[in-house]
């Protein structure tokens, strides 16, 4: 099960929205973005920059995604999954617990059992990404359920984004 959803009320944090579909409190999207590539199957924003976007996409969505999978606890798909406060780690967010997990030796994400992981550059990307306090942006995401397409194209914007093209996770 994914973390509680922080209840709108018609009231959100700064740098956040009510997303009254989903009685939510979402990340504002400010236009930075970046990136190209991506095609086929349904599109949507998903509020990640895109090469933030294509790192998951590629290695945890499979497990982290809206149907979590392999025992995953959270799901690590929208921006305000992200921000939200680790159950184990109140200090910190999803994010900065992606990126320890990331760097752990001896207890990685992805685990060592599914034959993936996480390269220096992907590392790297995420270290910027957490350390940036986490930006929004405007990548365009593939719909993986229809065509096995991943995180790619985007809105041009300058910022913490500049991916590219992914396939699914």
């Amino acid at each position: 099960m994914g973390p509680l959803p922080v209840p709108c009320d018609g009231v959100c944090g700064d740098g956040t929205t009510c997303n009254e579909a989903t009685n939510r409190c979402d990340p504002v999207v400010t236009g930075s973005g970046g990136g190209s590539g991506g095609s086929g199957g349904g599109t949507a924003q998903n509020g990640l920059p895109c090469d933030v976007a294509r790192v998951f996409s590629q290695k945890c969505e499979s497990c982290h995604g809206p149907k979590l999978t392999n025992g995953a606890p959270v799901e690590l798909d929208r921006p305000s999954d992200f921000l939200q406060k680790s159950n184990l780690y109140p200090d910190q967010t999803f994010a900065q617990r992606s990126l320890a997990r990331a760097k752990d030796s001896a207890n990685p994400m992805p685990p060592a059992w599914t034959g993936e992981s996480l390269t220096a550059d992907e590392v790297g990307i995420l270290t910027t990404w957490v350390n940036s306090n986490m930006p929004s942006g405007t990548c365009t995401v593939t719909d993986t359920s229809s065509s096995g397409g991943g995180a790619g194209g985007g809105a041009a914007g300058g910022g913490a984004a500049g991916g590219g093209a992914a396939g699914g996770g």
